[in-house]
């Protein structure tokens, strides 16, 4: 993060999600305003636009958002040892509706370049393991074929090692990634802005910064797959702390 030595008078990190396929913009206010005399925070977190916008765009999010069929609950998975991280990832992307949708209609298998070759597809393996948790028996089982390939996802996991999840979703998603660009080293960014995967998973990160003596405004848009945001009941509980001290 770069300081700006003259602070603005709210001082604000706005940003805009590109969510399925609709741009939602947030606005995110500090909880520290050092501008204000009193030196206390604006206890407003998140600001979104008007309220018409916010029910079209949480339309638009339950259309795409909404399963095709009504499936059972499926089986759960084995811990292989110490495998909880992976298996916790895998379970939430199983149940992640559009992703779930794209896979069981055999949206990439079909098109795959590696349908018919033996080497790793990250796409193809995840599509097996949700097709196999949908349509497949009740038993629980272990995600073998992701588990013996973990180290084409990322080559420093090693299994019966406990790994952070977080790290695994991201190399996992970007392994998806790598498989929808048909496994080029340097594909070009508007193919990589126009895989399934981005247009589910993908949205655009927009920096602003803004000058109040020459209004200068500086903005830097960058791709992201997942996205951290603070929830308002912790801003609003650390808030109420620091005023009872």
């Amino acid at each position: 993060m770069q300081e700006i030595l003259t602070q603005p008078k709210e001082p604000v990190i706005s940003f805009d999600v590109h969510k399925l396929y609709r741009p939602v913009e947030f606005k995110l206010t500090t909880i520290y305003d050092a501008s204000k005399p009193d030196g206390k925070g604006n206890s407003k977190a998140l600001e979104l636009a008007k309220s018409s916008e916010i029910k079209e765009v949480k339309n638009e999010f339950e259309h795409h958002t909404a399963w095709k069929n009504v499936y059972r609950m499926g089986p759960g998975l084995r811990n292989a040892g110490n495998t909880c991280f992976l298996n916790s990832v895998l379970q939430m992307l199983t149940y992640t509706s559009p992703f779930a949708n794209y896979l069981l209609d055999k949206g990439h298998s079909n098109k795959c370049q590696r349908r018919n070759s033996s080497q790793f597809c990250a796409l193809c393996a995840f599509e097996n393991h949700v097709n196999k948790c949908f349509l497949g028996g009740g038993n629980a089982f272990e995600p073998y074929e992701i588990l013996k390939n973990i180290k084409l996802i990322n080559k420093k996991f090693s299994i019966g090692r406990q790994e952070d999840s977080q790290e695994f979703l991201r190399d996992l998603i970007d392994a998806f990634q790598k498989s929808c660009t048909g496994f080029l080293e340097k594909p070009p960014q508007k193919v990589l802005d126009n895989t399934d995967i981005s247009k589910i998973f993908g949205g655009k990160l927009k920096s602003s910064v803004e000058c109040k003596q020459c209004h200068h405004k500086s903005e830097i848009f960058e791709n992201f797959f997942d996205l951290s945001l603070v929830r308002k009941f912790f801003i609003e509980q650390e808030i109420l702390i620091k005023n009872r001290n």
